[in-house]
C-alpha cells in the first residue's frame, strides 16, 4: 500500500498546501528599491525552470517586495536558497511541485507539535491539521511533522487526508500529539493501479478491485496466493492440499477455455511469479477482471490480470522494520480413526467375507480372542512368534493407531522479515529480505519447507526530470519429503498409507526392524510406504532458484509527458532428485529382506525470460475537457529447457548421486521458446468531471501460431456517468458521495496452445515395460497432422457495473454483471479414418460463454469512545458465474464429450430413494445389474443394499445411449463448480488495540466422493482400508439399524461405476458448500510516547489464527476444499471431478508475533 499512499499524497498535497497556505499566510513585506515582487519572481523562475509547478498564495506574495534579487540558473534549489536570504520563505519539494510559503509570525502563546501518521507509522505530509471550526491550521511536512498555534481555548484538532478518515483529537492539556490516521478504503481520491498506470476510484470505468495488501501481510502464509483467498469478489483461489509447497490456483471469473488459460500476473510492471513474492514486500493488488482492464495486455489478459506493485523506497532517514512470526499447525480435519483392532479386524473381514467369501486378515478364533483381549486392555498389545504354514513367523495383536504413530499432531513455523528504507531526494533505497520455515507433518522423519526472499530497490534523481529505478529480487526454497514404498518413490499420501494397516498390526518387530507383511494374508502393510518412511532413505528434495531484475528510466521532458522504459529479465533455475531405494523388512525372526526398487532420478529445469517495456503517458486539461493519452510496446521472449536422467542400483542408501548407480541409465530432455510483442494504446477522456470515456487497444503477435496468423488486433472501450454530479442530483448529494454507472466491451485473445502446434515433430520417449540386453528401449513416435490455420481463441468481455458511496462514504456498493464469450476454441476437428493411424488436427471450433455478478458491499466509520476513536469496519463480497457451451461439434449430444448447452461442471447421476428393507422390494425391482454388477455376481440383492430407481420404468437401471435424447436413469444431480463464493470481514481499531475476523465460504458445490476415496468409503471401497471413520461405523445398514445411511457392509461397491456405490448417484452425492473462518488477528500497537523511548518507533504484537473453525455438512475427516481440489477452473472439463480428497491435510494455525520499527 505504501506506493499508492504516496503516489496519492503527491497528487492532492499541492491541493491542500494552497488551501492551508491562504489561510495561514500573513501579508509580510521586504522592502526592496526594486518595484518587482515576490509573484514575479516565482514567474522568472517558473519560466526558466519549465518542468517545476509552483504552488503558493498569489494574493500573498504579490503583496512582498523582493530587492536585489538575479536568477543565476545554477539549479531551482540554488534558486530558492538565494532567495530565503531576502525573504521570510519556506518551501516543500516533492518531485516537480515545490510549495512555497511565507514564514508567519509567533502572534498565539500557545505551540502545539506532533505527527501524522497511517497505520504503518508512515508519515503522511501534506496532511491538513485544523483548530476545530476556526481556519487556523498547517499542513504536515514530508516528514509527517507539523507545528500548529492554537488559541488559549481551543478544544480540539480536526486532521484530515486524501484517502484516510477525519480525525477529531481532543487537545486537552497536550502540546505533543501523535495521530494515527486511518486507511478509508472508499475514498473517491483511492489510486487504483492499471494497466501501465493509475486512476483514481471516482473516474474508473472498468471492472477493477483493489485488494487490501495488509490483509495478507502477517499472516503465517507461505506465499501470496494463498492470502488472497476470499479477498475479492470474482478472484478464485483454489488450493490442491495443506502442502505449503503446493501453489494454489488463481482463476478470474470462473471458467476459462477448454484448452486452458489462467490470469496473467505483472509484478512492478512485467510478468512474474506470485507465488516467489515475499508477501510483505506487497505494497498494492489491483484485480482488472474485464476487457476495458485487461485489453491493454492483450493475448495474455484474456482471463483477468492482477498488478501488484511492490513497496517503494521512502525519502528521510533511515527506518528499519523487523517483524517475527511463530506459528503452530495442526490438520483442519478429524484424524480420531478407529483405533479399536477388535471392531476393525471384524468390519474387514466381514467386508472381505462378502466380496470374496473369504476372511481376509487369516486369523483364526484364537488370534480373534487375543485381539479381543488387546481391544479392552491396550497394554497387552504384542508381537508374538507362531508356526504358521510350516514357519515360525511374526502374529500381530497390537492397538496401532497408525496416523498419531507417524504424522504430528502439530508441526511449527517460523517466519522473519526485516526491511530497511530511506534516502535523499536524489538517492534512496528500499530492501528487504524474509525467511520462511515450516516444519512437516510427518512424525517419524523430518521433512520441511524453506524460502528465502530477497529484493533490493535503489532509486536515483538524476536530474529534475530524469529518475533511474532498479528493482532486483532473489528467492530460493527448498522443499525435503520422504516417501517410497514397495512400487518404488510415492509420495506420502499418493495412496498407499491408505491401504492394509489394521489396528491390529504393528509399525515394527521386536528386533527393530520393519513390518510390511504378515503370511497369515500375504497382502503389505501400507504397500512398503510405512516400512520406506521408517528407514527414511527414500525422500525427494526440490531446490528452486530465482533473481530478476527491473531497470526503469523515467523521463519528464516537457510538462505533461512522462516516459518510461524498462528492460527486465529472470533466470530460474530448478533443481530435484527424487531417490526410491530397496526397504529392508522382516516377516520371519532373524531373517530380513528388502523390497522396492533403488533408482535416483535427477530432474532440471532452466528458464529464462527476457522483456523490453517503453510507453508514454501525457495529460492534458482544457478547460472543462481532461484528456490522458497512453502509447507503448512491449516485447517480451522466453525459453525453457528440460534434462531428466535416472540410474538404478547405487552402491549407497545415502548418497545420491548418478555416479554412483550402476545400471539402466536413462535421460530425456526437452526445449522450448517463444515469443510475443505488441503495441498498446489507451485514451481516457472526460468532461466536467462526469462523463467519462475510454479506449484501449493492443495489437499483438506471437510465435505459437503460423506467420500467417500470428498478429491480432484486441480493442475494448469504456464509458462512465457519474450521476452525482448532475444538477438534477444537487437534493441527494448530502446522501450520496458518488452514483456512478459504467460499462465496458472488449475482445481479447487467448495464446494457451503449445508452442509448436503448427509444427509437425517427432518425440522420442522410453518405453519402460520392455528390455533389449538389459536397457530400456527408446522409441520415436510418428508425428500427427498438424493444424496450419489454427489462431487466437478471441474472448469478448461484455460488464455493467455501478458504483455507490453514500453517507460521507462511510458506505459502498459496487455491483457488476458480466459475460465473457470464448469463441474458436482449439478441439479436435472432423474424425478421419482410423487406417490413418493418427488423430484429426485441431481446428478453431468450439465456444463456451460465462455470465455472472460480483457485488461488494462495504460499511466503514469511525466513532468516539472514551475520547478516542474507534475504527470499524465490516465489508461482504458475493459472486458466482456459470458456464455454458454454446458450440461443439457433437452431432449425437454424447454426455462422454462436450455438448451444445451443456453446463461446466454439471454432474448425471442416478436417484437412489432408499435401501432395501423388505424382501416384497427386492423381488418387484427392476434389474439393476449395471449398477450393482458385484453384488448381483455374489448371490444377488439382499436387504440393506441400494435401491436405485428405475426412473424411465423400461425395468431396466442403466444409462440408456448415454447422450442428452437417451440418458436412461439418470439425470443431472448436480454441479461440481463451486458457486456463490462469499466472504465477509469485521474489523475495529481503537486505542492502539486492533481485531479482525474473516469469514470465507462457497455457497453451494456438489462432490461425488471418488472411488479410491478410502477415508470416504473406507471397508466400502478395499476392505483393508487403514483409516476407519467413527463417525461411518455407526452408520452402517444391519437389521438392527435399518436408519442407517450406508447400506450393508460390502468390500470393492465403491470402486467400479458399475457397482452399488461407484455408480454416481443422489444418495451418497456430498455437499461442499462451507463457511470457514478464516483469519483471526488481534494486536495491541504500544503508544509511541513509550516506544520513542528506546528509539523505537513502533511496537506491535499480535496473535493470528487460520482456518480456526469450518462449517460444512460433509464429514469432519474431509477438508471440503480438499474434496473439491479436482476441479480447476483454469482448464474447464467434462470430467465428473471426482477427487479422492486424500492429500496433506489443510492447516489450522495459531500464530503468534510482534513488529518492530525504529
Amino acid at each position: 500500500m505504501n506506493t499508492i499512499k504516496r503516489r496519492c499524497r503527491f497528487l492532492t498535497t499541492t491541493i491542500f498546501m494552497l488551501t492551508i497556505y491562504a489561510i495561514g499566510t500573513q501579508q509580510l513585506k521586504a522592502h526592496s528599491n526594486k518595484s518587482s515582487n515576490l509573484d514575479e519572481v516565482i514567474q522568472l523562475l517558473a519560466r526558466n525552470y519549465g518542468s517545476i509547478n509552483f504552488v503558493y498564495n498569489t494574493k500573498a506574495f504579490k503583496e512582498v517586495v523582493v530587492s536585489d534579487f538575479s536568477p543565476t540558473n545554477n539549479g531551482i534549489e540554488n534558486e530558492l536558497h538565494q532567495l530565503q536570504q531576502l525573504v521570510p520563505l519556506s518551501y516543500i519539494k516533492k518531485r516537480f511541485t515545490i510549495a512555497l510559503k511565507l514564514n508567519k509570525e509567533i502572534e498565539q502563546e500557545r505551540i502545539i507539535t506532533g505527527t501524522v501518521t497511517d497505520s504503518d507509522n508512515l508519515p503522511i505530509p501534506g496532511a491538513s491539521v485544523f483548530v476545530q471550526d476556526t481556519n487556523i491550521g498547517t499542513a504536515a511536512d514530508f516528514e509527517g511533522n507539523f507545528t500548529l498555534e492554537v488559541p488559549e481555548d481551543a478544544r480540539s484538532l480536526s486532521v484530515t487526508y486524501m484517502g484516510y478518515k477525519k480525525q477529531i483529537v481532543n487537545i486537552e492539556n497536550r502540546t505533543e500529539i501523535d495521530i494515527i490516521l486511518q486507511t478509508d478504503a472508499a475514498s473517491l481520491e483511492e489510486v487504483v493501479l492499471v494497466g501501465y498506470g493509475q486512476t483514481s476510484r471516482e473516474t474508473l470505468v472498468d471492472a477493477v478491485s483493489k485488494v487490501d495488501a495488509e490483509q495478507i501481510q502477517q499472516r503465517p502464509i507461505a506465499d501470496v496466493s494463498a492470502g488472497l483467498q476470499g479477498l475479492s469478489p470474482g478472484l478464485n483461489v483454489t488450493q490442491s492440499s495443506g502442502d505449503p509447497a503446493a501453489k494454489p490456483r488463481i482463476n478470474i471469473r470462473g471458467f476459462t477455455s477448454i484448452n486452458g488459460g489462467e490470469p496473467l500476473v505483472i509484478i512492478d510492471g512485467v510478468e512474474g511469479d506470485i507465488n516467489n513474492l515475499n508477501p510483505n514486500d506487497i505494497e498494492s493488488i489491483s484485480v482488472l477482471k474485464d476487457a476495458g482492464a485487461s485489453a491493454i495486455y492483450g493475448a495474455r489478459g484474456a482471463f483477468g490480470v492482477v498488478l501488484i506493485s511492490t513497496k517503494n523506497h521512502k525519502t528521510g532517514n533511515l527506518t528499519v522494520s523487523v517483524d517475527a512470526t511463530t506459528a503452530w499447525n495442526s490438520p483442519t480435519v478429524n484424524t480420531d480413526f478407529l483405533t479399536d483392532p477388535y471392531k476393525a479386524v471384524m468390519l474387514v473381514d466381514e467386508s472381505f467375507r462378502t466380496a470374496v467369501g473369504r476372511s481376509y486378515t487369516g486369523y483364526n478364533e484364537e488370534d480373534y480372542q487375543n485381539i479381543y483381549e488387546v481391544s479392552q486392555d491396550p497394554s497387552l498389545a504384542r508381537v508374538e512368534t507362531d508356526i504358521r504354514n510350516g514357519r515360525e513367523q511374526y502374529i500381530y495383536y497390537g492397538h496401532t493407531d497408525w496416523w498419531n504413530y507417524f504424522f504430528r499432531d502439530s508441526y511449527p513455523t517460523q517466519i522473519y522479515n526485516v526491511s530497511v528504507s530511506g534516502g535523499s531526494d536524489k538517492i534512496k533505497g528500499f530492501f528487504s529480505y524474509r525467511n520462511y520455515n515450516s516444519e512437516g507433518i510427518l512424525k517419524v522423519q523430518d521433512d520441511h519447507y524453506k524460502i528465502y526472499n530477497l529484493r533490493g530497490k535503489l532509486e536515483m534523481k538524476i536530474n529534475d526530470w530524469i529518475s533511474f529505478t532498479n528493482n532486483m529480487q532473489y528467492n530460493s526454497s527448498n522443499d525435503l519429503k520422504h516417501g517410497g514404498s514397495q512400487y518404488g518413490w510415492g509420495d506420502q499420501f499418493n495412496g498407499n498409507i491408505y491401504v492394509h494397516g489394521l489396528p491390529s498390526y504393528m509399525p515394527q518387530n521386536p528386533d527393530g526392524t520393519a513390518t510390511w507383511r504378515t503370511e497369515l494374508n500375504n497382502y503389505t502393510i501400507g504397500d512398503g510406504a510405512y516400512a520406506s518412511l521408517l528407514y527414511g532413505k527414500a525422500k525427494q528434495e526440490t531446490e528452486e532458484g530465482e533473481f530478476s531484475n527491473i531497470a526503469t528510466l523515467k523521463l519528464n521532458p516537457v510538462k505533461g509527458l512522462d516516459v518510461t522504459a524498462s528492460y527486465a529479465y529472470r533466470r530460474t533455475n530448478y533443481n530435484r532428485y527424487r531417490r526410491s531405494v530397496n526397504i529392508p523388512y522382516s516377516i520371519y525372526p532373524g531373517e530380513v529382506n528388502t523390497m522396492g526398487t533403488d533408482q535416483l532420478t535427477e530432474y532440471n529445469t532452466r528458464f529464462k525470460y527476457d522483456a523490453f517495456n517503453i510507453y508514454g503517458d501525457y495529460h492534458h486539461q482544457i478547460g472543462d475537457h481532461s484528456l490522458k493519452a497512453t502509447l507503448g510496446f512491449n516485447q517480451e521472449s522466453f525459453y525453457n529447457k528440460s534434462t531428466t536422467a535416472s540410474k538404478q542400483n547405487s552402491i549407497s542408501d545415502d548418497l545420491n548421486s548418478l555416479g554412483l548407480a550402476t545400471s539402466n541409465p536413462e535421460a530425456l530432455g526437452s526445449a522450448a521458446e517463444w515469443a510475443l510483442q505488441g503495441v498498446f494504446y489507451r485514451l481516457s477522456y472526460d468532461y466536467k468531471d462526469k462523463y467519462l470515456l475510454e479506449v484501449n487497444g493492443r495489437y499483438d503477435g506471437t510465435s505459437r501460431f503460423p506467420e500467417e496468423e500470428r498478429w491480432g488486433f484486441f480493442p475494448s472501450v469504456s464509458g462512465g456517468w457519474l450521476i452525482n454530479k448532475e444538477n438534477f442530483f444537487s437534493s441527494l448529494t448530502d446522501t450520496f458521495n458518488l452514483v456512478k454507472l459504467r460499462a465496458s466491451y472488449g475482445s481479447l485473445g487467448n495464446q494457451e496452445v503449445a508452442n509448436y502446434a503448427y509444427i509437425p515433430t517427432l518425440r522420442k520417449n522410453i518405453d519402460g515395460n520392455f528390455a533389449l540386453n538389459g536397457r530400456t528401449l527408446d522409441y520415436i513416435a510418428a508425428p500427427g497432422l498438424n493444424p496450419r490455420e489454427i489462431s487466437w481463441e478471441e474472448v469478448k468481455t461484455f460488464d455493467v457495473g455501478t458504483d455507490i458511496a453514500l453517507f460521507n462514504n462511510d458506505v459502498n456498493i459496487t455491483f457488476d454483471w458480466f459475460q465473457r464469450s470464448t469463441k474458436g476454441m482449439l478441439t479436435q476437428g472432423a474424425t478421419l479414418p482410423s487406417v490413418l493411424g493418427t488423430g484429426s488436427p485441431q481446428e478453431n471450433a468450439a465456444d463456451l460463454r460465462t455470465r455472472g455478478f460480483e457485488l461488494s458491499i462495504g460499511y466503514h466509520h469511525s466513532f468516539e469512545v472514551a475520547k478516542s476513536p474507534l475504527n470499524f469496519g465490516i465489508e461482504g463480497n458475493l459472486s458466482n458465474s456459470v458456464t455454458e457451451i454454446t458450440k461443439f461439434d457433437n452431432p449425437n449430444n454424447s454426455l462422454l464429450d462436450y455438448y451444445e448447452g451443456m453446463t461446466i461442471g454439471e454432474l448425471w447421476g442416478y436417484h437412489v430413494d432408499g435401501l432395501f428393507q423388505t424382501q416384497d422390494e427386492i423381488t418387484g425391482h427392476a434389474d439393476q445389474t449395471r449398477v450393482s454388477n458385484r453384488i448381483i455376481a455374489n448371490g444377488g440383492l439382499q436387504l440393506g443394499d441400494v435401491r436405485y430407481v428405475d426412473l424411465n420404468g423400461d425395468g431396466v437401471i442403466d444409462e440408456g445411449e448415454n447422450t442428452l435424447q437417451d440418458s436412461g436413469d439418470r439425470r443431472k444431480i448436480g454441479n461440481t463448480a463451486p458457486q456463490y463464493l462469499y466472504s465477509f470481514r469485521v474489523n475495529a481499531a481503537w486505542k492502539g488495540f486492533d481485531v479482525s475476523v474473516f469469514f470465507q465460504g462457497v455457497g453451494k458445490q456438489d462432490w461425488y466422493p471418488n472411488g479410491d476415496s478410502r477415508i470416504f468409503w473406507a471397508m466400502y471401497n478395499r476392505p483393508y482400508d487403514t483409516f476407519i471413520r467413527k463417525d461411518l461405523v455407526n452408520n452402517i445398514w444391519s437389521p438392527d439399524n435399518r436408519e442407517a445411511y450406508f447400506p450393508r457392509l460390502f468390500g470393492y461397491i465403491a470402486l467400479s461405476d458399475s457397482d452399488a456405490l461407484g455408480a454416481v448417484n443422489d444418495r451418497y452425492l456430498q455437499s461442499v458448500a462451507y463457511l470457514r473462518l478464516k483469519n483471526l488477528s488481534l494486536g495491541y500497537t504500544i503508544p509511541k510516547r513509550i516506544t520513542e523511548k528506546f528509539n523505537i518507533s513502533k511496537f506491535r504484537i499480535y496473535f493470528s489464527g487460520e482456518n480456526l473453525f469450518t462449517f460444512t455438512s460433509l464429514t469432519d475427516y474431509i477438508d471440503p476444499e480438499a474434496a473439491s481440489n479436482s476441479v480447476n477452473l483454469n482448464q474447464p472439463s467434462t470430467s465428473a471431478n471426482r477427487s479422492t480428497a486424500q492429500t496433506v491435510p489443510f492447516n489450522e494455525t495459531y500464530s503468534v508475533g510482534l513488529s518492530l520499527q525504529f
